[in-house]
């Protein structure tokens, strides 16, 4: 089909930083074009019209102005006709493409630094004008009052001057008095008592959205199967009114040469009486085509109408249901590897595909005193309906699997497609982006217990005698002693007698004669203490320290739980149950775990690298013993856990980023003092006769958590690093290379 319209000549107008093309043509009809923009590209699309230069069907011109490489006018087709502008890079250029009669304008402007800088500097004080101005009218709000009043006194004056065909001039701020005005302006902004009125604008921050990650889209072609006629015949011009279906489907396809069954569907009622009384019965349609293909408009017609189609040969069936000997139905069988086959047809049903789903139930038998599953059974399958959801009575659905019939095999964990090749192609391509796989985590969790033990003591001794008197302080307690002896103070000393004072023993060790030397050993009174000033001062301060309770790497699955368990088993409690009859007594234990729980629940590993999780570490210790008498005579020990836990609910982190939980505390304080009265409390001087032992000892539990995620390639799914004697013999066994 020719273009109604012909460009037959142009011309270039250009200056520094301008450029003007010109196309002449000859017009007999409206010209339709449009532009479009890329990085260093600007093409112009001018319809219906050809290019007739007497150069020929193309022009290019190479640098025709600072800034752009290339210009190029060609005629991409009888009807289209393309200009293409090829600039260079960080270079703005305008353009503006216009119709003036039969002429077509397309004008370049290149913006300098210059004229950006002057746009920008234009913007910026017309902002801060308009701003000024909104400012100065809020902080001005108060003589609203006195000039209401004003206008009061005034109204005569201002009825008679209602008539004035000129209002009063618009008031214009001067430029030198912008300084002027912002500081009274940031006056009042600043004097809230002053400022009342509630139409001032509120100083709030901006609302912001929370960041939004990059999403994986796939498109699927929905398009249905068309009827190929095997034709490319053109209905050159047709118009018709309320038509039958069936009547336009014969003309069509008796047009391609071929021949048309057609199929009333049923009908009942007041509908079978109304199809006898009339002689052209089915739907209708109305058409008004020019110059299109035979095989689109046939298509076009199944289309609206909804009409099912098949081609056998030269004869196409057409009906609203057609049997399944007259449809083209292919069966496809597919299993599945990660999505279970069930899921997978209840998705498919929600898209309009209907059928029969197979489902095995599995039967767990468990041993009652392990409470683990020792055998598992399956049951007899059972046969059970897919529905494709409540019945389309308008037909504006979006259904696009309409039609096709599906069925599972729980035990292959397969689904079979049967319906129209286009259905079954669509459904296939669902079930590709439904099988994909769950990613995987690495997490890994470091448990630190830091023990902080810090005890502060600040204690001073010293002693003083002169002649019979001694003076002691030593820890806050004072003794002081006058005379040569204390008989309180004798009793301290406790000593066994050797023997009575006339014992003698003699003992011949050694030939010859011996000399005895005999002395008097006296126990020290405290009057023979050095009289000596001595002093101690001690201060001692005695920190804790922290240790890892533990630092496993677990590999979890995307909506998985992993668990870590270091655990010992201790008496919690007794349970004691007496025997009514016999009166027997029986005492069971009841054991509870001491020592590390974790655990970790992945819910979701995003595209972007996100992983959500929730994390619940638990500690618990042995803390005091507590013994009590269950009966009978009977004394038992239980021992009282000391249990810090907490949960993080879900969270989402990076891949990579570690994560600090703290804050699972116990703290507790002593302080003992003790002092020599009155002495202890002087300023200063009092801490040589007091002693303090303060002692704080705070329990922190500290979870470091990073996951990284598992990347399908990768050797080993791990970031365990095992120590060196692990690796070794891992190596021995035949494991690659793990952490170095």
């Amino acid at each position: 089909m020719a273009a109604e319209n012909k460009i037959t000549d142009l011309e270039i107008a250009k200056n520094n930083h301008q450029l003007e093309l010109k196309l002449s043509a000859t017009n007999q009809a409206d010209a339709s074009f449009y532009t479009l923009r890329g990085d260093n590209i600007i093409e112009a699309n001018i319809l219906n019209t050809s290019l007739d230069l007497p150069e020929g069907n193309s022009f290019k011109q190479d640098n025709p102005m600072a800034g752009v490489k290339a210009l190029e006018i060609n005629q991409i087709d009888n009807e289209h006709t393309q200009i293409l502008i090829s600039t260079e890079a960080n270079t703005p250029v305008k353009s503006l493409f216009k119709q003036e009669g039969d002429d077509l304008i397309l004008t370049l402007n290149r913006v300098t630094k210059a004229d950006t800088l002057k746009q920008e500097i234009k913007e910026l004080g017309q902002k801060t004008v308009t701003n000024l101005k909104q400012t100065y009218k809020s902080a001005l709000g108060q003589s609203k009052d006195k000039d209401n009043e004003k206008t009061s006194l005034d109204s005569d004056k201002g009825d008679a001057d209602s008539d004035v065909l000129i209002p009063n001039p618009e008031v214009v701020i001067d430029d030198n008095r912008v300084n002027d005005i912002k500081e009274r302006v940031f006056t009042a902004q600043d004097s809230e008592t002053e400022l009342n009125d509630s139409t001032a604008p509120a100083t709030l921050p901006r609302a912001a959205a929370p960041p939004v990650g990059d999403m994986a889209v796939s498109n699927i072609n929905t398009m249905p199967d068309m009827v190929d006629l095997g034709s490319s015949a053109l209905v050159s011009n047709l118009v018709l009114r309320d038509a039958p279906v069936r009547e336009v489907l014969s003309m069509l396809a008796k047009t391609a040469n071929l021949s048309l069954v057609y199929a009333d569907g049923d009908k009942t009622g007041d509908q079978a009486s109304q199809a006898n009384g009339n002689e052209e019965t089915g739907p209708t349609i109305s058409l008004d085509l020019d110059n299109q293909p035979v095989q689109e408009v046939f298509n076009s017609v199944l289309l609206i109408s909804g009409l099912d189609a098949n081609r056998r040969g030269n004869i196409i069936y057409v009906g609203e249901q057609l049997p399944a000997q007259a449809r083209n139905l292919v069966s496809r069988t597919i299993r599945l590897n990660q999505v279970t086959a069930e899921n997978a047809a209840l998705y498919l049903a929600s898209q309009g595909a209907k059928g029969k789903r197979l489902t095995n139930e599995v039967e767990e038998i468990i041993d009652p005193e392990t409470g683990k599953v020792v055998q598992r059974k399956e049951t007899s399958p059972e046969l059970s309906d897919l529905d494709g959801g409540s019945e389309d009575e308008t037909g504006t659905t979006a259904l696009m699997l309409k039609g096709l019939q599906v069925s599972t095999d729980g035990r292959l964990n397969a689904i079979t497609l049967v319906g129209e090749p286009r259905k079954v192609e669509v459904a296939t391509s669902f079930l590709t982006q439904l099988d994909a796989r769950r990613r995987q985590v690495s997490v890994n969790v470091k448990v630190i217990d830091v023990n902080l033990l810090n005890q502060d003591t600040a204690n001073s001794s010293f002693s003083y005698g002169v002649n019979d008197t001694y003076f002691l302080q030593d820890g806050g307690s004072a003794s002081l002693n006058f005379g040569g002896e204390n008989p309180g103070l004798r009793d301290n000393f406790t000593f066994r007698p050797v023997g009575p004072e006339n014992e003698k023993t003699t003992t011949q060790i050694i030939d010859g004669d011996a000399t005895v030397i005999r002395d008097t050993i006296t126990i020290p009174k405290p009057s023979d203490l050095p009289d000596k000033f001595l002093a101690l001062i001690e201060s001692r301060i005695t920190s804790g320290n922290a240790k890892v309770l533990t630092d496993p790497t677990l590999t979890v699955q995307e909506g998985q739980q992993a668990t870590v368990r270091l655990v010992q088993k201790i008496v919690e409690t007794v349970k004691t149950e007496l025997d009514g009859d016999s009166g027997a007594r029986t005492i069971t234990p009841v054991l509870g775990e001491a020592g590390l729980v974790l655990t970790v629940n992945v819910d979701r590993i995003d595209d972007n690298g996100f992983v959500s999780m929730t994390v619940s570490p638990s500690v618990s210790s042995i803390g005091a013993t507590q013994s009590f008498e269950s009966g009978g005579g009977a004394r038992n020990t239980l021992n009282l856990l000391s249990k810090r836990e907490v949960s993080s609910g879900l969270i989402r982190l990076r891949d990579g980023q570690t994560l600090i939980l703290s804050g699972i505390i116990q703290d507790q304080e002593r302080t003992n003092v003790s002092k020599v009265p009155i002495l202890g409390d002087i300023p200063l001087l009092g801490s040589l006769f007091r002693s303090t032992d303060k002692t704080n000892e705070r329990a922190e539990v500290i979870v470091l958590l990073t996951p990284e995620i598992v990347e399908e390639d990768a050797g080993l799914a791990s970031n365990f690093k095992p120590s060196k004697e692990s690796r070794e013999m891992l190596q021995k066994q035949g494991v690659g290379a793990l952490g170095k």
